[in-house]
């Protein structure tokens, strides 16, 4: 068997060789790149296009290799039997293109190819660079450039006699030169970019300057620009800028004397100093730009702003830069007069996208101009105050912090939660430090993000002031009621605490160590008006309850001097004592008669009078608060003392008397005095009651109680007075 075998296979292989039989499937290809080299210019990649075609096979594919960094596992980077494809990510070095047969990574190899990325290089001259330009004529230049390996590249002139323009197209070519005949005097700047677009990658650059051809004064200056903050705070500092060109002959140094001094009036002193140094020398026909400090005038006002170039000693001379009108203003932000007010800076919080160590968000909500946060980043930044609760906001204005000056664009954001915010404005224009931004709002709010999408400088803010238009204030935006907190006071020198509890909306329990107050507030109690009422005293460790009974209750509005008994025809009823208004306005006087029982069952008691007097403070600095980082406070403050006829002691034991009225003893007083202010709490014969003995005021020989205090806005209270024992009273809470 093994001899015929043998047999037949010689004889394919003749037949074969005869042509008797056609071999079929036979599979061949061809693959290129071009441009090979292609060129990669600095820091960038370039593109090569790869082409291939393939005989005797239905499906082939092409396989990278190799790559800059040498040999790789290979990566698949087109199929087909035939096809072009770019590949845009070629880096300086070589890559091995692999065509082969089907769709396997390692299938027959039909063919390869390698392509090379090459540095680009690239020049650009110009001859001469500088050019004589007679009188009203131009003069000229040729400009000379080369690209290896040879890549499209255009020649743009970018800056002309005038300064910066819009960039113009002067000629095209891998190599090649341009004669330019239109050189004026200035300098004028000639870049090579890659490809044919504006915007292309820069290859190379050259300048050419026009001089004049006839003789010229030595000292000649061009105003060319300006860079100023046309409003200013009073007495706040801001970074100036103003460019001029030397079109005379002679080179300005600082050892010749040249500088830039005030005018409009020559050598004032409005903005701090009447002259600023020259940076650097400065040859014919180069710029310079003095960038300095200047102080705004304390007084607000509009003041002039120009300046020339001079040679001490020896002459003015040149074109004085263009007068800006500057309106520097009041330093302290005043409110219009529609009634907005700046949300307080003890409810402000602060995040942001980021902080540079040591300037945290904080720092813009903290009132102090001397302050700053800063992203410690250029754009996109953001900040977003939290104004502690929705409020109408009005505004927010801006204290700009940056360097350099230059233009910027800023979103304001605003909404009720954080994520729900949406754009109300956009800030863009020239900006410089410090300068004060504004934006309206106008809209129920408690978040504004201010982002920052483009400038020149890291994004910060020295300040960020929201305003508002405040809804009225009430006595429970003071005082925690229909709330649970807690806080600490110091009575005889040993610490207390304390702590409210709310049982309902409108009634919350104060905790005093083993005492326990019931108040509650009542709506539409007498005209219209709600009211604060506290309803008992308990004590915690016995359950005793001592109730009130109200016999009578005046408020007596210190604006219009009406005295407003709220105990008659009113539907606030008896039970319990009115303690305040709940909407806080004007100042007033509560002044309130009284029976306290005990309620365990006994009826026992004793008749009490009862005042206070409340006015609310706009801003009050107290000690006592320490929570939320500050110790100033909106506050309302309360006058309050308690009388009856013997001393303050729950157990005493009340004897009958009239159910409405209170029993006075002059002639032997319990307990000396303690006046509110500089006076008394009223005698029977000169109070306001005088002539009717059946409702009079004690007088202060009677008060065995009293003392004043400052309820702080989400500071907790701060009683100022004195308690039984003389101590002085600070109850601190956590900010509720």
């Amino acid at each position: 068997m093994l001899r015929i075998f043998r047999f037949f296979m010689r004889f394919a292989i003749a037949v074969s060789a005869l042509g008797i039989f056609q071999v079929v499937g036979a599979q061949n290809g061809s693959i290129s790149a071009s441009p090979n080299p292609c060129a990669v210019p600095v820091g960038g990649t370039c593109s090569a296009s790869i082409s291939w075609t393939t005989g005797g096979t239905s499906l082939a594919s092409i396989w990278v290799e190799a790559d800059h960094s040498g040999p790789i596992a290979p990566v698949l980077f087109a199929q087909g039997t035939s096809g072009s494809q770019g590949a845009s990510w070629i880096q300086t070095g070589n890559y091995l293109f692999v065509l082969r047969n089907g769709s396997a990574q390692y299938g027959p190899e039909l063919a390869r190819v390698t392509v090379t990325g090459a540095t680009q290089g690239a020049s650009l001259e110009a001859s001469p660079q500088s050019c004589a330009v007679p009188s009203a004529g131009t003069c000229g230049t040729t400009l000379t450039w080369s690209t290896a390996p040879a890549v499209i590249s255009t020649v743009w002139v970018e800056s002309d006699h005038t300064g910066p323009i819009t960039p113009r197209d002067v000629a095209q070519g891998t190599s090649g030169s341009a004669s330019i005949s239109w050189i004026q005097i200035g300098t004028y700047a000639f870049v090579l970019r890659q490809g044919t677009a504006s915007s292309g990658i820069e290859l190379a650059r050259t300048t050419v300057t026009g001089t004049s051809s006839t003789p010229v004064n030595p000292y000649q200056a061009e105003f060319v620009g300006a860079s100023i903050s046309t409003t200013m705070q009073a007495g706040a500092q801001y970074t100036a800028q103003l460019t001029f060109r030397n079109v005379g002959t002679d080179t300005w140094t600082s050892s010749g004397a040249y500088r830039l001094g005030s005018q409009n009036p020559q050598d004032n002193q409005v903005w701090g100093s009447g002259r600023v140094e020259l940076p650097h020398s400065v040859s014919p026909g180069q710029s310079v730009t003095f960038t300095f400090q200047v102080a705004a005038p304390s007084t607000p006002g509009q003041y002039n702003f120009q300046w020339k170039m001079l040679r001490e000693m020896v002459t003015w001379f040149g074109q004085p830069s263009t007068n800006q009108v500057i309106d520097v203003q009041d330093a302290t932000p005043t409110p219009p007069g529609n009634g907005e007010i700046q949300v307080p800076t003890w409810s402000l919080g602060a995040t942001a996208s980021s902080s540079y160590p040591g300037l945290p968000p904080s720092l813009a909500v903290d009132g102090n101009s001397g302050t700053q946060w800063s992203a410690g980043n250029f754009p996109v930044q953001w900040i977003q105050v939290d104004v502690g609760q929705t409020r109408y906001l009005t505004k927010v204005r801006l204290l700009v912090s940056q360097f350099p000056n230059g233009a910027t664009t800023h979103e304001v954001w605003a909404g009720d939660s954080e994520a729900a915010l949406r754009r109300i404005s956009v800030i863009s224009g020239p900006t410089v430090s410090p300068q004060w931004l504004e934006a309206r709002i106008d809209q129920d709010a408690r978040f504004v993000r201010i982002v920052t999408t483009s400038s020149p400088s890291w994004v910060g803010w020295f300040e960020i002031v929201p305003y508002e238009l405040p809804g009225p204030e009430t006595y429970d935006q003071f005082i925690p009621l229909g709330r649970s907190v807690s806080g600490s006071f110091q009575s005889d020198g040993q610490p207390h605490f304390w702590s409210t509890v709310r049982r309902t909306e409108t009634w919350t329990d104060v905790h005093w160590g083993n005492s326990i107050e019931e108040f509650e507030i009542r709506r539409n109690c007498f005209g219209g008006e709600d009211y604060v009422w506290l309803n008992a005293y308990r004590d915690a460790a016995t359950g005793n309850r001592w109730g009130l009974e109200t016999t009578k209750a005046l408020v007596v509005d210190h604006e219009s001097g009406v005295a407003t008994d709220i105990t008659s025809g009113g539907a606030c009823g008896r039970s319990g004592q009115p303690y305040a208004k709940l909407r806080v306005g004007g100042p007033y006087t509560m002044k309130v008669w009284m029976n306290m029982f005990r309620t365990d069952g006994v009826t026992v008691g004793r008749r009490v009078y009862w005042q206070a007097t409340y006015s609310r403070q706009s801003g009050v600095l107290n000690s006592c608060w320490v929570s939320g980082g500050s110790n100033f406070r909106p506050g309302l403050r309360q006058d309050e003392a308690w009388w009856d006829r013997r001393k303050n002691d729950l157990t005493d034991v009340w004897e009958t008397d009239s159910p409405t009225g209170v029993r006075i003893d002059t002639t032997s007083p319990t307990y000396s005095g303690w006046a509110i202010g500089a006076g008394t709490l009223g005698t029977p014969a000169t109070g306001l009651f005088a002539g009717n003995p059946s409702y009079p005021e004690p007088t202060g020989l009677n008060v065995v109680n009293g003392r004043w205090g400052v309820f702080g806005k989400r500071a907790g209270w701060a009683w100022d007075g004195r308690d039984t024992h003389g101590q002085v009273l600070c109850l601190n809470s956590a900010i509720w």
